[in-house]
């Protein structure tokens, strides 16, 4: 078992299903007692937040380098970023330590192709769905070419992410405003919907649309248990990490 590194805090909300999902897939690996080698490293929502407000990606992607700096320190095998829009940072951190940091980006296209999906619906934060990184960096690099709401649509998306979610609040009148969003996606060609934001999970699951739902904080969370309990004694005990579907 690798110890890993986890820069949260961006939201806590979603750091916290990180936490449960890591740990169950630990108990799956190694058995019932066992429990995943965590550091978190919590950034302050506030101020990163205040960050991402100014488009000050320059002391945003330094606070994230020095966190994965510190983790490495502390001898974590790997470094992950639990967090859809501070995937911007990912780069950077992987050029500033030796250890390998696991992709969001990477994990989310690799699940996606597997299953021949080309024509995602992206719900996200506003970077995330009109910025330029995580929605071209899908389109360039892995060939998906997002859908994403209309003006009125984002902003919806981009309320019920920093007024409610990331406070730990779930509303079904919120979760029937972002499946109207899906199936306005769907009429508009869609294929899929990939939940964009770590914590749009909290709302939003496959049981709610007959659309494909691709819910990253999923999809990376077993893509960092792949990589941390990849061990002798995961195999001889007959443990697989979870897939989390």
């Amino acid at each position: 078992m690798k110890r890993i590194g986890l820069i949260g805090g961006v939201s806590p909300e979603s750091t916290i299903l990180y936490y449960q999902m890591l740990n169950e897939a630990a108990r799956q690996a190694y058995g019932p007692d066992c429990s995943a080698e965590i550091i978190i490293h919590s950034l302050n929502f506030g101020e990163m937040y205040d960050y991402y407000l100014k488009g000050d990606w320059s002391t945003f992607k330094t606070r994230v380098v020095d966190a994965a700096r510190g983790l490495a320190a502390q001898s974590c095998g790997l470094v992950a970023i639990s967090s859809n829009t501070t995937q911007v940072a990912a780069a950077d951190a992987a050029q500033a330590i030796e250890v390998p940091v696991i992709d969001l980006v990477a994990s989310l296209a690799s699940e996606m192709h597997k299953d021949g999906v080309k024509r995602p619906l992206l719900l996200g934060t506003p970077f995330v769905m009109t910025g330029d990184y995580y929605r071209p960096e899908l389109q360039t690099k892995y060939g998906l070419a997002c859908i994403i709401p209309d003006a009125a649509g984002q902003k919806c998306v981009d309320r019920v992410i920093f007024q409610e979610l990331v406070r730990g609040q779930v509303r079904q009148d919120s979760r029937q405003a972002y499946l109207e969003l899906i199936e306005k996606g769907r009429a508009e060609g869609a294929d899929s919907v990939i939940l964009g934001c770590t914590e749009i999970g909290m709302l939003i699951e496959q049981r709610h649309t007959t659309l494909p739902v691709y819910d990253t904080t999923r999809i990376h969370a077993a893509a960092i248990a792949r990589a941390a309990f990849a061990s002798p004694l995961a195999k001889e005990t007959g443990g697989e990490p979870a897939s989390f579907s």
